[in-house]
């Protein structure tokens, strides 16, 4: 067999298939597949690459289904920092939900809306319980013969409790799934907003979480750090979730990502235009980000095919000079030398170096001039024989680097 190998022929700007590096939105509002014809949300979302957070996500929904194949109603945190693909993975699932269901979708994306929600006691509840309203007169008559009757039926002066318990009990009775997706609950549960208002949500999600149990599913994403919040407002409040579903993009995972982003366009992997060693350095300067991923490869990717070469190291070593050489200059002066710039590039990245790390094949000159760096520059911390370059300073070289 012929083993595939690089051409550059086949790498040209066209073809890139690394996105542009942006934050997408949840598709909100009432979502039903028409009893004929297809449903179409977002389709874009169908050319995610199932890794990272996304796997997972999909992963629990596909082994959470019974032995009809239908899936057991769960409440899920979705948690993930930003850039981590939270929304993306939600994205796909509606499609995958809406394309391939007749199943109920009502999304809402938090974004700027947060002190909207807040500002009135029981808001979010009462406009879920709207929604819910609105989904059941949606429902095709041919498969709701008694859409009228229950719809009739549906007391008025009901606490929210029944109602969220009436309407499970209407769609578990006519065998159909609702997720009830929230994106961006970190903007509900910021420190600005006052803590009574953030448990007031909170009780309101709970209430969901603890009525429906037969046919309604609360997923629910977010930063890290609501996890934490949540906690402190009260434990009880995440006992109503499965364990949370987190990302951990690791060095594995960014690589295959990268494999699989590029064999969408190049079909064989040899075709590939980085070396693995650029791929491991891409996951060390992106933290495993895939917006930060995104945007390396996609600027790689145009190198390329501008030069006609592969990326290698020493294509690497320059690309990644050009993007911290100006930042650097501008944080530790314009006279700084050569070899402090490599040192410092290589402490961006790393928790800590050593210095024989640092001092490795530099000239003795070389070597003095790193050694001058460290131990007069209030930057940067000595830790034993390491060195550790401050935190606010390596987070702002990083953002220069994916053009922040």
């Amino acid at each position: 067999m012929t083993l595939k190998k690089f051409s550059p022929s086949k790498i040209s700007k066209n073809n890139n298939p690394f996105p542009n590096s942006r934050a997408v939105a949840l598709v909100g509002g009432i979502y039903i597949k028409e009893l004929s014809g297809t449903y179409e949300l977002v389709p874009e979302a169908r050319t995610a690459i199932k890794t990272g957070l996304l796997r997972k996500l999909y992963n629990h929904y596909e082994k959470n289904k019974d032995d009809n194949g239908r899936y057991k109603p769960s409440h899920l945190l979705i948690l993930a920092d930003y850039g981590q693909g939270k929304t993306l993975s939600l994205r796909y699932m509606q499609e995958e939900i809406i394309s391939k269901t007749y199943d109920v979708l009502i999304s809402y994306s938090i974004g700027n809306n947060a002190i909207c929600i807040l500002e009135e006691q029981n808001k979010f509840l009462k406009t879920v319980l709207k929604d819910l309203y609105e989904a059941i007169k949606k429902l095709n008559e041919k498969k709701y013969p008694n859409i009228k009757t229950d719809l009739d039926n549906i007391p008025t002066d009901a606490n929210f409790s029944t109602l969220l318990q009436l309407y499970d009990n209407i769609f578990n009775k006519i065998d159909t799934r609702v997720y009830i997706i929230i994106d961006e609950l970190d903007k509900v549960l910021t420190p600005t907003n006052a803590v009574v208002m953030q448990k007031s949500f909170l009780e309101e999600i709970k209430i969901i979480a603890d009525t429906c149990n037969k046919a309604i599913s609360l997923w629910i994403a977010g930063t890290p750090n609501c996890e934490i919040i949540i906690n402190s407002l009260g434990r009880d409040y995440i006992q109503r979730f499965l364990p949370p579903i987190k990302s951990t993009f690791n060095m594995d995972e960014t690589i295959e990502y990268i494999d699989k982003k590029c064999t969408l366009i190049l079909t064989y992997k040899g075709y590939i235009p980085f070396t693995n060693d650029v791929k491991k350095e891409i996951f060390n300067y992106s933290s495993g980000n895939i917006r930060n991923i995104d945007y390396i490869c996609k600027e790689l990717w145009d190198a390329c095919s501008e030069k006609n070469t592969k990326i290698d190291k020493k294509e690497w070593k320059k690309y990644i000079s050009e993007k911290l050489n100006e930042p650097i200059k501008e944080i530790f002066g314009i006279n700084i030398k050569n070899s402090q710039l490599d040192a410092i590039s290589s402490l961006v990245v790393n928790s800590k170096v050593s210095l024989a790390t640092l001092k490795k094949g530099k000239t003795n000159k070389e070597k003095l001039e790193i050694i001058s760096l460290l131990e007069n520059n209030e930057n940067f911390k000595k830790i034993n024989r390491s060195f550790r370059l401050d935190n606010d300073i390596k987070n702002s070289l990083k953002k220069k680097i994916f053009g922040g």
